[in-house]
């Protein structure tokens, strides 16, 4: 039982260690040390790629797709899901405002229910400033409004999913979507977990 773990990096220098480190161990434990930890650098021009560079050295595990630019978070994580190869993928973000420790939580989840194919985090409160707050519950209002009122709101990136809804996910060809809309789109039977950033 494989886990392939995709995040992506952008400006990330300050905390890719601390995230390596952490999210390896981790990864290792819930997978018996059968997993894939893909990073994917989103066109940054700071150290990233000579840092992940240095630990893969040593590390068989860790794969790095470097992208020509930047393309955006959504477009560097279906790019990282197009490469993976485990039976279980987990989306994380690599700043540390998402805690490693979720894949865990998130595992266990969908091991104790045989019929979950993605378990998703959600904010019970949106972080951030009064401004990022109200941008925030706009910018769902609207996709609720005029999409469908069962989106996921105030979703985390961090997410674990099956082979086959990962499989599903990739049928999908449209290049700006965002996360929320794609999950309601691919349908399945999810669960919604209420973490904190």
């Amino acid at each position: 039982m494989k886990i392939s773990v995709v995040t992506t990096i952008f400006h990330s220098t300050d905390f890719i260690n601390e995230f390596y480190n952490k999210m390896s161990n981790i990864a290792k434990n819930v997978s018996n040390d059968d997993y894939e930890l893909i990073f994917v650098n989103d066109g940054s021009i700071e150290k990233d790629l000579e840092i992940i560079s240095n630990l893969s050295n040593s590390d068989k595990n860790l794969t790095i797709i470097d992208l020509s630019r930047n393309f955006g978070h959504y477009q560097a994580l279906m790019t990282g899901l197009k490469e993976s190869t485990g039976d279980y993928v987990f989306f994380i973000d690599s700043d540390l405002e998402e805690d490693p420790e979720w894949l865990k939580l998130f595992f266990n989840e969908i091991n104790n229910h045989n019929n979950i194919d993605i378990v998703i985090g959600q904010q019970s409160r949106r972080k951030g400033s009064f401004l990022e707050r109200i941008t925030g519950y706009i910018y769902y209002f609207f996709i609720v409004k005029f999409i469908e009122k069962s989106i996921i709101q105030n979703h985390t990136t961090a997410c674990l999913m099956t082979r086959r809804y990962a499989n599903s996910l990739l049928e999908f060809k449209e290049n700006d979507l965002t996360l929320t809309v794609l999950f309601f789109l691919n349908g399945f039977k999810q669960k919604i977990l209420q973490v904190t950033k």
